[in-house]
This record gives C-alpha cells, structure tokens and sequence, in this order.
C-alpha cells in the first residue's frame, strides 16, 4: 500500500466506517451469517493496514469524530469566505457608485 498522509487514511476509514453499517455489513439483512463475518473480516484487513499507516490504533467513533470536526471547519471556512466576498461585494458596489 502507498503511503498516504493522515487526511487520505482517514477518509478511507471513514468509508470503512460506513461499510461497517449494519444495512451495508449485511447489505440489508441479504447475506448470511457466514457472509457478514467474511465481509467483516475483510474490511478490518483493510483497517488495520490503516491503523499501521498511522501509527496507532483508531476507533470507529475516533473516525466518525475526525469528519464532523473535518465538517465543521469546512463549513466554518465556507460561511467566512462567504461573508468576505459579501464585503468585497460591497466596497466594491460604494466605490462604484461614487
């Protein structure tokens, strides 16, 4: 596996995280028994090749974590961007009109 930075290992966790849904994991009560621990199995190779990547081991809920701060700060960014080219916006209207 290529070595990726924290940001990249997080996001393929948190799409691990999804795959370990209940409705995804058993892909909505569909597979059996057997199958859900073969998936199960399968998704946690892949995890754990992450945890190495970072060093640690990380929960699920460290995860799900890591994306709504991750959420949060981008929405913050997007709502002070926003609010910065409103007031270009209007500087830019009064300079205009004098």
């Amino acid at each position: 596996m290529a070595k990726l930075g924290k940001e990249k290992v997080m996001e393929r966790l948190l799409g691990l995280a999804g795959e370990l849904s209940p409705e995804n994991l058993t892909c909505d009560g569909e597979l059996t028994d057997r199958a859900v621990n073969s998936k199960y199995r399968a998704i946690m190779v892949k995890w754990r090749k992450y945890e190495v990547m970072l060093g640690k081991a990380i929960s699920e809920s460290e995860v799900w974590d890591w994306y709504f701060e991750a959420k949060e700060k981008s929405e913050k960014s997007d709502a002070e961007e926003k609010a910065r080219l409103e007031q270009t916006g209007k500087l830019l209207k009064t300079f205009l009109e004098d």
